[in-house]
């Protein structure tokens, strides 16, 4: 995907090689039927993710809220 140019990194926590925990520590999810420049659906579905992350306790980050690289499929764990 770097070479196509779909990704930026290969230090990506998607590949669980690059965790300590030896697992995948990051996701991709987007709403469905995907649509790429919907970023409010995008947007829509973040706030529901988060907030189900802090119900169950989990601290995540989402690449929608970064502010150099905005990737708004993108969830990690913290």
């Amino acid at each position: 995907n770097v070479a196509k140019g779909v990704s930026k990194t290969m230090k990506s926590r998607h590949i669980p090689s690059n965790n300590k925990s030896g697992l995948c520590e990051a996701v991709d999810i987007a709403p469905y039927p995907l649509n790429w420049s919907d970023k409010k659906r995008f947007i829509e579905l973040s706030k529901h993710i988060k907030e189900t992350a802090k119900k169950l306790n989990i601290a995540i980050t989402w690449g929608g809220d970064w502010k150099s690289l905005v990737d708004m499929p993108h969830y990690e764990l913290k």
